[in-house]
């Protein structure tokens, strides 16, 4: 249990830094500039992909792409979230991603001020990072969980009035 709870504080004390990071990069995108976008294209593209035994199986990619003007200059843009326009085995999940995105609709883009060309639709942390973090928690408290179990059973098999022999 020790040994276990070690493994896991070690692969929280690489991981938890890179989540934070994470984290704080998609929280930025909270307080960028925006500006309207045009919805020029909203589609789903079916793909396959291996999947183990099972084979190859279908996989629903989304794409939207937008135009927005910052400073005179025209961008386009093509991600809904920080970690960019993805998609989903399930059809429905893909389809709800991007329905708020139909061709032609206006909406807000937030983009990022040291470099317009970057920007997105969806600002703050989305579903991917929520499940890092609490990935990233999950290996702290057992970590920490297993590492405490593992002295109080070493303590307890420890001789009265001295140290266990090695």
């Amino acid at each position: 249990m020790f040994g276990g709870g070690i493994l896991f504080l070690i692969g929280a004390i690489v991981f938890v830094p890179i989540v934070v990071i994470d984290v704080l990069r998609h929280v930025r995108t909270m307080t960028w500039p925006t500006t309207s976008a045009t919805i020029t294209e909203s589609r789903l593209e079916n793909t396959k992909r291996f999947a183990g035994r099972r084979g190859q199986r279908t996989y629903y990619k989304t794409h939207v792409r937008y135009t927005y003007v910052v400073n005179g200059t025209t961008y386009t843009g093509d991600r809904i979230t920080v970690s960019g326009s993805k998609g989903s085995p399930d059809r429905d999940v893909a389809r709800k991603t991007i329905r708020p995105y139909p061709a032609g609709r206006t909406v807000t883009a937030y983009y990022d001020p040291s470099g317009a060309s970057y920007a997105l639709l969806k600002p703050g942390l989305d579903h991917g990072s929520v499940f890092i973090i609490m990935l990233a928690a999950i290996f702290l408290v057992f970590g920490i969980g297993l590492t405490l179990t593992g002295r109080i059973m070493l303590k307890r098999m420890e001789p009265a009035g001295g140290r266990r022999s090695a």
